[in-house]
């Protein structure tokens, strides 16, 4: 069963995404913790943050935001460190 470390390993962002990795991490970071870990961002909370930055997002780049949020907030394995 792979580590932590290994489990982070994956291909480099392609240039042409860097910039919906960048959102994603300035969105993250303004997320709410729960008590028990980061709490998942809501869609209002894309649609304020837009609101803010002037930003219309296209409907791929929602998914993405989406799917970096559902895998950061994924389940880590039993017994993983």
């Amino acid at each position: 069963m792979p580590g932590a470390l290994e489990r982070l390993q994956g291909p480099e962002c392609p240039d042409c995404a860097g910039y919906v990795w960048r959102w994603y991490v300035e969105l993250s970071a303004a997320a709410p913790a729960n008590g028990m870990g980061p709490a998942c961002i809501t869609h209002e909370q894309i649609r304020a943050w837009c609101a803010l930055r002037r930003i219309g997002l296209q409907p791929f780049e929602l998914d993405w935001l989406l799917l970096l949020d559902n895998r950061r907030n994924a389940p880590v394995e039993k017994g993983a460190p």
